[in-house]
């Protein structure tokens, strides 16, 4: 938004240097008149960003970095600036990879399944030298065919 105003601001610069080199060619001439363009804006009440009163709601209800956005995994309300950090790390209904196995558990689960798949692995990679002591060999599953 900050953006669109600035990029106003310098189109009416560059019409009043364009006023003001047509001026200097006449010669003897009265002093020109230059408009005076005055944008309207207002700031906003949460960033403080200075946003043109047409585009005022639409900065407030969905540019904003301030506004309040809900996570679309939990449902928590949080500011539109902190929602990609919330998604990328801290939604507790994000989806993230187990260590050990590389299977996608929601966040708020991932720890328990960890504790568990770890002491699986732990116990898979001892099964080999665990096998001549129990008197008798462990079978892979067998592939249906």
């Amino acid at each position: 938004e900050r953006l669109r105003v600035e990029e106003e601001q310098r189109m009416l610069q560059a019409e009043l240097e364009t006023i003001r080199k047509r001026n200097k060619k006449k010669k003897g001439a009265a002093k020109p008149i230059i408009p005076q363009v005055v944008i309207d804006t207002e700031q906003c009440d949460k960033c403080k960003a200075k946003v043109t009163k047409q585009n005022y709601f639409m900065h407030v209800d969905r540019e904003c970095p301030e506004r309040p956005v809900d996570c679309k995994l939990c449902l928590l309300v949080l500011r539109a600036r902190c929602m990609q950090q919330h998604l990328s790390s801290e939604c507790p209904a994000r989806n993230a990879a187990c260590d050990d196995c590389g299977v996608l558990y929601q966040a708020r689960h991932l720890e328990t399944h960890q504790n568990m798949c770890s002491e699986v692995q732990e116990a898979r990679s001892l099964l080999p030298t665990l096998q001549p002591t129990l008197g008798f060999e462990v079978q892979e599953c067998r592939s249906q065919e």
